[in-house]
């Protein structure tokens, strides 16, 4: 995985620790198997535009984005054994659940990725 964070297009720090995936293996686990996120952590499920949450033991934010990163669709707290989907979105960002309200993201909101340098 790469690490970066997400910045807005006003170049506020809104996503201190994200995952981005880089495999279709990666994009499958998701974050199954994995400690809950915490405070500003994120992963970002890329190409993505549906996410299960069958076998999670907490809820989840989902942040789905166009290919431009800019917010098309938010669904928050949402609960284990659930399915979500925006056909028309490229990715994701899963957040710790009310992560989305914390960081300030709203539809809309346009998102700068910037991986993290090493």
């Amino acid at each position: 995985m790469i690490h970066g964070q997400f910045l807005s297009d006003q170049g506020e720090l809104l996503i201190t620790d994200a995952m981005r995936t880089e495999s279709a293996l990666e994009r499958m686990r998701g974050l199954l198997g994995r400690s809950p996120l915490q405070g500003s952590e994120a992963l970002w499920i890329t190409p993505c535009n549906s996410v299960h949450s069958l076998f999670m033991g907490y809820p989840l934010d989902l942040v789905y984005l166009n290919r431009r990163l800019s917010v098309v669709k938010i669904i928050e707290r949402m609960k284990p054994w659930r399915f979500s989907a925006r056909p028309a979105a490229h990715s994701v960002i899963e957040l710790a659940a009310g992560g989305a309200t914390t960081v300030g993201i709203t539809t809309g909101t346009q998102l700068v990725w910037q991986p993290c340098a090493g």
